[in-house]
């Protein structure tokens, strides 16, 4: 397995774990919950997206050993997943 498929396969098993409930929150496996969607403009405000990439990037170093080049690829892939929630 190459190193695209390896972090494809990390960011789909996020994204798996990352549940929608009742259209009002977003239970991630690095930061839980959420109000939906936490990657609106209107949230932006309340959670910055560093403050999420902190806790996804720390996440995904920890459980996958991903380092800083792979968790930037993996956000982006993880946010155009997540979007459509």
């Amino acid at each position: 397995m190459n190193q695209t498929d390896y972090l494809d396969r990390v960011v789909n098993r996020i994204a798996d774990e990352t549940v929608n409930i009742d259209d009002e929150y977003i239970s991630t496996p690095f930061y839980t919950p959420l109000p939906v969607n936490p990657f609106s403009h209107q949230l932006a405000q309340t959670y910055p997206f560093t403050s999420l990439y902190y806790f996804f990037e720390r996440y995904v170093k920890e459980e996958y050993g991903l380092t800083h080049g792979e968790v930037k690829y993996a956000w982006e892939k993880y946010k155009d997943i997540i979007i459509t929630l």
